[in-house]
Order: C-alpha cells, then structure tokens, then sequence
C-alpha cells in the first residue's frame, strides 16, 4: 500500500513499483476499492463490448474470467499464454495487436 507524505505542503501518497509515483488521496481511496470484487458491479452495468486480453503468467487472469462473467454481450477474453504483463515476450506483442485489430474491425 502507499506511504502517505508530504510534498510542497500538500498531502499525498507515494508508491514504488520499480519507479516511484504521487497520488492524491482521490486516487489513493479509488484505487483501494477496485479490490477485485468491487468493480464487478460495474462491469456488469458496461454497455459497450467489452474485449480483454491478458498475459497468460500475469496475475490478472483470475480477476479477468470473472469480469467476463458478468459483462454483457459482445465480449472475449483472450489469454496469451506465453505472455507476462508488457507482453514483450517473443511473438506476445504480436499476438496482442492482431487479437485487438481483428475486435476493432469486428465491430
């Protein structure tokens, strides 16, 4: 979780994932309820097609499955399966641009 600090007087959060990032407290609570629970509510109200694709050694999988189940029509889920979360596996950016081009020209 972020540690809370102050910059130029203001409150803020900071975060370290390799680089470190500011986020206002706004951002921080937003941040904090897409638990992996919360936001199916949400999905479920998406009118929109809905077209995800993941990194098959990611840690998104499980939350991706369950964000199709309840998501209205049009949707797919595509798992790359060789690919981690940049996709910069060989063949994987590949993968992802023709699954998100065939989604585009499909609708």
């Amino acid at each position: 979780m972020p540690k809370k600090v102050t910059v130029g007087g203001r409150r803020l959060y900071i975060e370290e994932w390799g680089t470190e990032y500011l986020m206002n407290p706004e951002m921080v609570k937003e941040w904090r309820w897409f638990n992996g629970k919360n936001e199916l509510d949400l999905v479920a109200t998406l009118d929109k097609p809905l077209k995800i694709i993941i990194a098959g050694k990611g840690i998104l999988v499980k939350g991706s499955r369950e964000y199709i189940k309840v998501a209205q029509e049009p949707k797919s889920l595509t798992v790359i399966k060789n690919a981690t979360h940049c996709f910069d596996e060989m063949g994987a950016e590949d993968e992802l641009l023709k699954e998100t081009v065939a989604w585009v020209k499909q609708k």
